[in-house]
């Protein structure tokens, strides 16, 4: 049976160069997804993240989005989206409700992301995931440049 967060895994083997997402003259293919969901998942695996645990997601419509996703499904976490139109007290609200044990954002809702988890006081981390790598090295910022080019490797449970 083919789980939802083995799909970017079955895409990458069945055409790896198939674009699967394209935004702003920017395009994702199904290899790039798949190793960028599986530095995902290894990240949140070092974190102790894993099947059952939430993961809450503040990204806008990007190309950071659907490794999130795919990242937090192969290792068995519940996302939970969450609107970037929500002020940080909404988010924190929800972080509370769902028992979230990380927040994933894009850059661009970093810094209410960091106010939220101020906020709901629960100790649940901030993973700041980007499309392209900026700045100094920080283990709470991901970018998908370099998961693409550096993937951690074991494929999905089928």
């Amino acid at each position: 049976m083919l789980t939802l967060a083995a799909l970017p895994w079955v895409a990458a083997h069945r055409d790896p160069e198939a674009a699967l997402l394209r935004l702003e003259g920017a395009t994702l293919t199904a290899s790039a997804l798949d190793r960028a969901a599986a530095g995902i998942a290894a990240w949140l695996e070092r974190q102790g993240v894993g099947a059952g645990h939430r993961v809450a997601v503040l990204c806008g419509n990007g190309l950071a989005f659907p490794p999130l996703y795919y990242g937090a499904l192969r290792r068995g976490c519940v996302v939970a989206p969450i609107s970037t139109s929500s002020p940080p007290a909404e988010v924190a609200r929800v972080l509370l409700a769902v028992r979230a044990r990380v927040l994933a954002c894009d850059p661009e809702n970093a810094g209410p992301a960091t106010d939220a988890l101020g906020l709901a006081g629960t100790g649940a981390r901030r993973l700041v995931v980007s499309e392209t790598a900026a700045g100094a090295p920080d283990p709470d910022r991901l970018s998908l440049a370099s998961l693409v080019e550096h993937p951690p490797g074991d494929p999905p449970p089928l």
